[in-house]
């Protein structure tokens, strides 16, 4: 996974760092450019010695062979775009983070005791 920065305004560094991933035998490179327009996200596997690049234009080919999970681009109002994991290839199923957990979590929590007051009030109305 490679967050881009300043320093890797295309294209000779990504090049660079492109060729040391094949020549480390990395099997699959991310690359995410959250202030990129037109192509955010560049996913590449490495095949018969020589990274290819994957067409993202079919949302089965986000699929990350190492997680079992997909990579979903998603706009974001504090930095413009933002990478997400997702269970599902349409990017709706998000892997939420501990932060989203616990918040969830908390929600599930309010709404069980709410219900819990419900059906206590109901028992004491029955009586």
């Amino acid at each position: 996974m490679e967050f881009t920065s300043p320093s890797d305004t295309p294209p000779k560094p990504y090049r660079r760092k492109l060729e040391r991933y094949r020549q480390a035998g990395i099997p699959e490179v991310v690359w995410f450019d959250r202030l990129r327009d037109d192509t955010p996200l560049r996913i590449w596997d490495l095949r018969d010695g020589d990274l290819v690049e994957r067409d993202l234009s079919v949302p089965e080919s986000r699929l990350c062979d190492t997680l079992g999970l997909y990579w979903h681009v998603r706009s974001d109002p504090v930095t413009v775009r933002v990478l997400r994991l997702t269970r599902d290839p349409e990017g709706t199923d998000l892997v939420l983070t501990p932060e989203e957990q616990r918040s969830s979590l908390e929600q599930q929590r309010s709404s069980a005791l709410a219900r819990v007051a419900e059906l206590e009030a109901e028992l004491a109305r029955r009586k």
